[in-house]
């Protein structure tokens, strides 16, 4: 009797093994595929608002009509860019579970040994310490680790930005004008979308953060 139930706990730790392996492996596929969404999604922006300035210098276009054209690259480029962050949300929620699952097993062998219990709960007390004590201190510093998030939601505000250039520039506003409006849109742009993410991860999401 004794001998199955420890057949079973060494079946259950090697099981607990794997699978903390198998999320491993599931949380550093998720970081690849979307280092390489954001690499597509660059060279793809890059490589069309470079071919549209090289296309309308050498092709004699009215001007409306060269206003239209960038106006539609650029909107393109937009809705490409929000489903990459819509992705980048959906991957915060997955990584969230991800951690979850490590936490349960975590908890697990702590269950089993006195000395990972308590090595856990330095790390844990550790990792509570070095936190934030202050949710706008943590938004603000934030920003500025250049996460895949940020840098995708900056680059969607410079494409808000330029499409208001581009709209703005038809109507006749001049340089100056178009500056400002350029910096409005872009700090207006960048709020917005960040307040977008907060919203969709709380809705989307199976815990409380």
């Amino acid at each position: 009797m004794s001998s199955d139930i420890s057949e079973k706990k060494k079946s259950a730790m090697e099981f607990m093994l794997a699978e903390h392996e198998r999320i491993q492996q599931l949380k550093t596929k998720e970081d690849v595929q979307a280092e390489q969404r954001f690499n597509f999604f660059l060279t793809i922006t890059s490589a069309a608002i470079g071919g549209n300035i090289v296309v309308l210098q050498i092709v004699n276009l009215p001007a409306q009509n060269s206003i239209s054209i960038t106006q539609g690259i650029l909107l393109f480029l937009l809705l490409f860019g929000l489903t990459n962050q819509n992705r980048l949300n959906a991957r915060f929620i997955q990584y969230n579970i991800y951690n979850q699952e490590l936490i349960e097993i975590q908890d697990y062998f702590a269950k089993l040994d006195p000395e990972i219990s308590s090595y856990l709960a330095k790390q844990r007390r550790y990792i509570k310490n070095a936190s934030y004590k202050s949710k706008l201190a943590k938004s603000i510093l934030d920003r500025f680790r250049g996460s895949i998030t940020d840098l995708t939601v900056f680059s969607n505000s410079l494409l808000c930005s330029g499409i208001t250039i581009v709209t703005l520039a038809g109507i006749g506003y001049s340089s100056a004008n178009l500056a400002i409006w350029a910096i409005i849109t872009l700090i207006m742009s960048t709020v917005v979308l960040y307040a977008y993410n907060s919203i969709m991860r709380k809705l989307l999401s199976p815990f409380s953060f």
